[in-house]
Formats: structure tokens, C-alpha cells, sequence
């Protein structure tokens, strides 16, 4: 039902624009909303891929987890008739899983959910019962609360958290390619180690 983007547009003349786009429905006939959601977030996604191409410019795609993304937007596609497109472009260079990334290269010796490791790049979340189960909650009241009140209330928490989501995406890609550069790695770490204790 809500497929959230945080669009950042750099070049040398400034500093970066930043936008957050959400592709949401409120329909209960959830699953009539995902295929509006997902058919609106893809044909944005679409249009973006081939302005770069167009402008000779890069485009990356970051998600936390690819595994997750992969299987929902397959099964999707697939009721859409965009399985190709689709297929094409999770196979492709521009979709970046920032998991991978920090699970090969990082040891943190603890979880490594992006609620955790966000952290390390200095990203809080603001709401603290912010979480997948507090989602479905919410999005239950979303769609079908009879009180426009607390239905307004469960959307505007949950575009919250899904920005907060993907700012916290942002923040380690920034974080990864800058401050984590200057961690040890594991082999000076086990060489530090071995040295204090004097092992040769």
C-alpha cells in the first residue's frame, strides 16, 4: 500500500535537493491499493530511469534488504504484467542493497536491522514505538477506523515512519561512503589484538 522514496538530485552547482515521495493507497481493498500504489511508484521509477539515460547521468536505487524489496515488487509485477521491466532492473547495477554492503564489510557483533545500524550513522527515529507492528496497527486503523479522525492520524503516522525509514536509508549510504572509510578492518583489528596480548 505505500511505496516511499527519498529522491536526491545532485550536481556541482550546490548542494544536493532532497525530496520524500510516497506512492500510497488508502483503498480497503488492499489488494486493488498495492497494485494502484506499486503501478504509480513504478511508472515514477520508470521515468526517472530514463531521464538519467537521456541526461547521461547516474541513477542508484538504495534499499536496506534487498531480499524483502525483491520478493514484493516480483509479485507485483507479475499481476501488472511488468515482470520483465521489473526483472531488469533488480538485476541491474542501479538497485544497491545497503545490507550486503554493511554485512560484508562491518562487524558489529549485534543485530544488524537498519533500526540498529542506522544508529551508527547517527540517525534517530523520532517516534520511539516506531516498528513493523506498530505499522500493521496503524495501518488497520488507516483504512478502516469509523473515526476520520484517527484515521487521519494512522496515515499521517505512517508516512512519518515510512520517511523516517527511508532517510535512515540515506543517512547510512551517506554514512558508508564517508565516517565508516576510516573504521579498522578486521585483519587490523585481529592484529591489534594479538599484539596487547603478545601473540606472535
Amino acid at each position: 500500500y505505500l511505496w516511499g522514496v527519498l529522491l536526491t538530485e545532485r550536481d556541482l552547482s550546490g548542494p544536493p535537493a532532497v525530496e520524500y515521495l510516497p506512492f500510497v493507497s488508502w483503498d480497503p481493498e488492499t489488494s486493488t491499493g498495492e497494485l494502484d500504489a506499486f503501478a504509480r511508484f513504478w511508472g515514477w521509477l520508470r521515468g526517472q530511469r530514463e531521464a538519467a539515460a537521456a541526461s547521461d547521468r547516474s541513477l542508484h536505487a538504495y534499499c536496506y534488504s534487498k531480499s524483502a524489496e525483491n520478493s514484493q515488487m516480483r509479485r507485483i509485477a507479475g499481476r501488472l504484467g511488468l515482470e520483465d521491466e521489473v526483472e531488469a532492473f533488480l538485476a541491474s547495477e542501479q538497485w544497491v542493497d545497503l545490507y550486503a554492503i554493511f554485512r560484508d564489510q562491518l562487524v558489529t557483533g549485534t543485530t544488524i536491522g537498519l533500526k540498529r545500524v542506522a544508529q551508527l550513522a547517527g540517525f534517530h527515529w523520532r517516534s520511539e514505538d516506531a516498528g513493523g507492528g506498530q505499522a500493521i496497527v496503524r495501518y488497520a486503523e488507516a483504512i478502516g477506523d469509523p473515526d476520520g479522525g484517527i484515521r487521519s492520524q494512522a496515515r499521517r503516522w505512517l508516512l512519518e515512519y515510512n520517511e523516517e525509514d527511508v532517510r535512515a536509508t540515506a543517512a547510512l549510504r551517506a554514512w558508508l561512503d564517508g565516517g565508516a572509510r576510516l573504521l579498522p578492518s578486521v585483519e587490523q583489528v585481529q592484529t591489534l589484538t594479538a599484539a596487547s596480548l603478545g601473540l606472535h
